[in-house]
């Protein structure tokens, strides 16, 4: 402990109360050191030795304002002038009515802000989107801006015009009190030009952080606008001299209706294809929403591999042509087959010999065949199995409830016509009788979809893949799948409601960036978004005014909220700071 003493003589002590002075007293915690100041005064006693006894403590000495420090040396004069009357604890009193004030201004989001910047910049997003601003003339910071909008994603997902009112007044971000609406549209204006530059950073810096990018898993999505029209139907509406704002007209088209996987059919909608390395989106491209998943494999060939890379695809990007690109970039693939989508994968699925077990997992068994200069593995999942042969079962007991009814293949009534329409149920019948003018129960279809049921093909052109690698190279997709829910549900990708093309890209890749931190932060603690955000909605900081200062304070941490961060390997919250110390 360090005193420093500033004595004030007391004119004509009456021996028992001394001198009046100011000490610092200096404690350290967490680290950090804090000096106070307290008034004492020397009381004498029987024995003519003097005793220190506080009076009033001003509070830290770093806050203390020179109005106070004035206050206390007027009642200090007044209280050691020459007949003074005032008692000690009437100058008590006096001193404890100027002491510092507290008081609580407002409370913001913290913990997950924290949490999420710091794997932020692991990942090098910032750095890249600095290195980006200093070629433009924007005069607000790109990078702050960018991380508003996907901390605002990742906290609680919005707009951006809801931005730049949500992100200063719930969460800790002073940096965004001078962002407008307009700020965050520029940066996305940004960000769609700068996309090929800040994958590739974020590859190098995935790199550097251990992720392997030998083995790319590919797959697309959909996601839909609330218009009613595509960007052609736009065009021609503003051909016909219609009002149109023309905002809404893109060239080339982009929002386009096609095969939805948001079951949403009648909506224009845009192709999100990702490639992903060990579950995190090393590389994505936003297409017209007219595309198929073989268009777009055709021609969106990934960028991010190199010679002797392994891509798992679904069969939708299964043709020949694409075997043929792949081939030529040095690719090795393994893509899936479905059960009867081509000659050689009916012909590698009819046999039943052969199968090989799981090594840990007892329903799953493998067969190997080879044709040419590919492999072929046939998966049979027995749980899948048997809820495909229950599906079976209650399927034909649909078929029989028409057919029991009216099984006439012309002139039918209405149900048949039902049934007859269904493409799920209409392959187990077929037409019976002299006059082929009854319908009934196919068995040799029913015998084959039972044959199938459970089973799957995945073909590869590297031979010396076991049947066990190539199946865990294709459930590489399943992480694929999984950074689709975490994009719509999670952090609420769709609907999309921008309309020019660059902003629609940008919205999508602001997304991305957010999915990937998402995903880091899983890496990192073991934890998925949505439990993250519960335990970390409580840790807030209060902004304090006390003695004419402002700083902040943080809460007090439970432990499990303090273990999230020692096992991210990440800073905890500062208990008390200012905002130049973030900086």
């Amino acid at each position: 402990m360090a005193t420093k003493r500033k004595r004030h003589k007391r004119a004509n002590p009456t021996g028992q109360v001394g001198s009046i002075y100011s000490t610092q007293s200096t404690t350290r915690s967490g680290g950090r050191s804090y000096t106070y100041t307290i008034v004492r005064y020397d009381e004498y006693l029987d024995n003519g030795s003097r005793q220190p006894r506080p009076l009033v403590g001003l509070g830290p000495s770093e806050k203390l304002d020179g109005e106070r420090v004035q206050t206390f040396t007027n009642l200090a004069r007044e209280f050691c002038s020459k007949g003074s009357t005032m008692t000690v604890e009437e100058f008590k009193a006096a001193l404890a009515g100027h002491a510092p004030t507290l008081r609580i201004l407002c409370s913001r989001g913290f913990g997950f802000r924290l949490l999420i910047e710091q794997a932020w910049a692991e990942l090098g997003y910032n750095a890249v989107l600095e290195e980006i601003s200093k070629g433009t003339r924007h005069r607000f910071s790109l990078e702050r801006a960018v991380f508003g909008m996907v901390l605002q994603h990742l906290v609680d997902p919005g707009s951006k015009l809801r931005a730049a009112v949500w992100l200063p007044q719930k969460l800790f971000f002073p940096e965004g009190e001078g962002l407008t609406s307009d700020h965050y549209y520029r940066a996305l204006d940004v960000l769609a030009e700068s996309l090929d530059t800040i994958e590739e950073a974020l590859r190098t810096r995935l790199a550097e952080l251990g992720v392997s990018f030998k083995a790319l898993a590919r797959d697309t999505t959909s996601t839909y606008f609330e218009t009613d029209y595509d960007d052609e139907e736009w065009r021609d509406r503003a051909g016909r001299a219609e009002r149109v704002r023309s905002a809404s007209i893109n060239e080339p088209p982009l929002r386009m209706r096609g095969y939805s996987k948001d079951h949403r059919p009648t909506k224009p909608q845009v192709i999100i294809q990702q490639v992903c390395a060990e579950g995190y989106i090393v590389e994505h491209d936003t297409l017209p929403g007219n595309k198929t998943d073989r268009r777009v494999g055709a021609e969106e060939l990934p960028v991010s591999g190199v010679s002797g890379t392994i891509l798992a695809a679904d069969a939708g990007m299964n043709s020949a042509e694409i075997r043929e690109q792949l081939k030529s970039r040095n690719f090795t693939w393994v893509l899936g087959e479905g059960r009867t989508g081509t000659k050689a994968a009916r012909k590698a699925i009819e046999g039943d010999e052969g199968w090989e077990p799981h090594p840990t997992k007892p329903y799953l068994s493998y067969r190997v065949v080879d044709q040419g200069k590919l492999r072929y593995v046939v998966r049979l999942n027995q749980r899948e199995r048997e809820r495909e042969i229950h599906k079976i079962g209650r399927h034909l007991e649909k078929v029989w409830d028409h057919l029991l009814k009216d099984d006439r293949a012309e002139g039918h009534g209405k149900r048949t016509c039902t049934l007859l329409s269904s493409k799920t149920l209409k392959r187990y019948v077929h037409r019976t009788g002299e006059n082929k003018d009854r319908l009934d129960i196919d068995e040799e279809a029913v015998a084959r979809a039972q044959f199938l049921a459970g089973k799957s093909v995945i073909s590869t052109n590297d031979p010396s893949l076991t049947g066990l690698e190539v199946d865990t190279i294709y459930r590489s997709l399943f992480v694929v799948e999984d950074l689709f829910r975490t994009l719509k549900l999670e952090l609420q990708l769709r609907p999309v409601r921008h309309r020019l093309s660059r902003r629609i890209i940008a919205h999508i890749f602001v997304c991305v960036m957010a999915a990937n931190v998402a995903a880091h932060l899983r890496k990192r603690t073991g934890l998925r978004l949505g439990k993250l955000r519960d335990l970390l909605e409580s840790v807030r900081v209060q902004e304090v005014e006390c003695g004419g200062k402002r700083f902040w304070e943080c809460v007090e941490l439970t432990d499990a909220q303090r273990e999230i961060f020692e096992i991210a390997g990440y800073d905890v919250p500062l208990k008390r700071f200012t905002v130049e110390v973030l900086r």
